[in-house]
Parts: structure tokens; C-alpha cells; sequence
């Protein structure tokens, strides 16, 4: 490969700037419950305030995380959901070119009142593709909530 100095000047910069682009991961979780979000269909899209680790700045503080870099992911999550009065649960992992429904379960939530959501996924993104995590309970009404420091939201450039 041949660099031209502006190519290689626009590389280090690029390094430079935010940290290292090419290990972006980030752990973050949420420190308040978000009441009343779904429950009656209502897609919602968790908020997830407190960051643990974000090695290069790519979360963006609330729920979004923006790919600095094409490559291949893996994607994790737990969210925990109360006052669940519906008959089906679902969670999503949503990025700009799919939503990978990663966790649905029908009928036994409501009589257990909280229900832990988990699901894991390998994905393909582009620079500048977002990732963002959103559930969803149908057949009841708008009283369910996402548990107070219990819903988690990781990811991870892998290759």
C-alpha cells in the first residue's frame, strides 16, 4: 500500500483524536427506573445514563452507540422489566441496517412481575452505523418499567 502524506497524516490524526478507533467497546448501564415505558405495544428505547467503560467516546451518554469503525461486533445486553401486566415480551438490538430480535417470550411474564431480558448477537457495521437496545410488551396497558440499575448495554469491535 502506498500512503500519501495526506493519507497518513489524516490516519494519525484519526488515531489521535479519540483514542485508538480500532478497539472500540463500552459498557454502560442505567441508575434510574424508567416508569410506565411500554406495556400496551409501545416500542421504547432504554436509556442507559451511567457509563462504566467507553474506550473511544462512541456511546453517546443515553442509548445510542455509533460505530467508529466498519467491522464485525458482538453486542450484549440484560434488561430488567417490572410491574409487567401484558401476555408478550420483546427486545430488540436495533442498528442502522437491521433489528435482530433478540429475546421474545409469550404469556408467563405477568405472573411473575419482573422479567429479566437478555439476548447477544454478532453483527456486521459500518462506520457511522448506530446500535441502540428497545423493548416491547403487548396485551395490557402502559405500567411496565425498566428496573432501576439492573438493565446493562455492551459492545465490542471483534475483528
Amino acid at each position: 500500500m502506498n500512503w500519501t502524506v495526506t493519507a497518513l497524516t489524516e490516519f494519525v490524526q484519526r488515531l489521535m483524536s479519540k483514542g485508538n478507533p480500532l478497539k472500540p467497546s463500552f459498557l454502560v448501564e442505567n441508575t434510574s427506573a424508567q416508569n410506565n415505558v411500554t406495556g400496551d405495544g409501545t416500542t421504547y428505547t432504554v436509556q442507559f445514563a451511567t457509563t462504566v467503560f467507553d474506550q473511544h467516546g462512541d456511546f453517546d451518554g443515553t442509548s445510542t452507540f455509533t460505530a467508529p469503525v466498519t467491522g464485525v461486533y458482538l453486542f450484549a445486553f440484560t434488561v430488567l422489566m417490572e410491574s409487567l401486566n401484558g401476555t408478550s415480551n420483546l427486545a430488540y438490538l436495533v442498528t442502522s441496517n437491521k433489528n435482530f430480535s433478540l429475546h421474545r417470550e409469550n404469556g408467563t411474564e405477568a405472573a411473575v412481575g419482573a422479567y429479566a431480558m437478555v439476548g447477544s448477537i454478532i453483527c456486521g457495521m459500518d462506520e457511522g452505523d448506530t446500535a441502540t437496545v428497545t423493548v416491547n410488551e403487548g396485551g395490557g396497558s402502559k405500567t411496565t418499567d425498566v428496573s432501576n440499575g439492573a438493565s446493562h448495554f455492551s459492545g465490542a469491535l471483534i475483528s
